[in-house]
């Protein structure tokens, strides 16, 4: 049972780097096809703090989508998994109680994450020029 718990924590993690990095390549993407969005924006106003945050909200709402439609079906198929692998194991669909309050812990882990995994292509994005971000395309 110990090696099972050791083998889902260690697909977690692995999963999460993955997810970050795949997070990271997103918000770079996004801030490159945006750029001359960004560029009109800040002819009309918008600070570099205020550019920050739409693209670090941008990453964040990618995340709490994600979140719901994965940690949803996570849950389904973790229940499952364990029930199967009771039955396989002759120790019934039973036994091993799933603990839901550390699976939540990890949903603020994630939202830092995706912050921390915005911020450069955020920053990047708030020092471009504007006259070289309109003429960009």
């Amino acid at each position: 049972m110990t090696q099972l718990v050791g083998l889902i924590v260690s697909l977690s993690v692995k999963l999460m780097l993955v997810a970050g990095t795949n997070l990271m390549s997103n918000s770079l993407l996004s801030a490159q096809e945006r750029v001359a969005d960004f560029g009109i924006l800040k002819t009309l106003g918008f600070t570099p703090s205020q550019i920050v945050w739409s693209v670090i909200l941008g990453a964040v709402a990618i995340v709490l989508i994600a979140l719901i439609a994965g940690y949803t079906l996570g849950m389904v198929l973790l229940v499952w998994f364990i029930s199967q692998v009771g039955i396989q194991i002759g120790a019934g669909p039973d036994f091993y109680i799933i603990d839901w309050s550390a699976m939540a812990a990890l949903l603020p882990l994630l939202v830092l994450l995706a912050v921390v995994s915005s911020l450069v292509p955020a920053i990047r994005s708030s020092k471009m020029n504007v006259v070289e971000a309109l003429r960009y395309e």
